[in-house]
C-alpha cells in the first residue's frame, strides 16, 4: 500500500503521542483532540473499509464520500466543541 504525505504526517504524530506515553507512564492523557486534524481524518477514512454494510445511520461510504470534505469538516467541528456523540454499535 502506498503512503501519502498526509500518512506520514499521523505516523509522525501517532509515534509522538506513543514517546510521551512511553517516557511518562504514569502521566494521565486526557485528551488528544488538539492532535486530531482534518489531514488525521481524512486518513481514518482512507483506511476505513468501504465495501462493507451501511452504518447504523444508513449512510453507505458512497454516499459518504460525495461530500467527504464537508462531511470530515462538520466532524471534526462536532468532536472539537465537544458535542460529537458516537452512534450506537449494530452487534
Amino acid at each position: 500500500m502506498a503512503q501519502t504525505l498526509g500518512c506520514e504526517t499521523i505516523i509522525t504524530k501517532q509515534e509522538t503521542i506513543a514517546s510521551l506515553a512511553r517516557q511518562a507512564p504514569g502521566m494521565v492523557l486526557t485528551t488528544l483532540a488538539h492532535h486530531i486534524d482534518l489531514m488525521w481524518l481524512e486518513e481514518a477514512y482512507r483506511r476505513t473499509r468501504k465495501d462493507g454494510a451501511v452504518g447504523v445511520d444508513g449512510v453507505t461510504a458512497e454516499a459518504y464520500e460525495a461530500r467527504l470534505h464537508e462531511n470530515l469538516s462538520d466532524l471534526l467541528e462536532r468532536f472539537k466543541s465537544g458535542r460529537y456523540q458516537a452512534p450506537p454499535v449494530r452487534r
